[in-house]
């Protein structure tokens, strides 16, 4: 299921910089939250 347009802009970035991290031209990102339209600040 794509839910790419209910994505917080937020995590849309980090789909994109993870990709690139990894010289990926094509790639998948699941990205697992409670509610992705809101940014979770979450800290290690």
């Amino acid at each position: 299921m794509d839910v790419t347009d209910l994505a917080h802009p937020y995590y849309k970035e980090l789909a994109v910089k993870a990709a690139k991290s990894v010289g990926a031209k094509i790639c998948g990102v699941d990205i697992i939250l409670q509610d992705l339209e809101k940014r979770e600040i979450i800290e290690y």
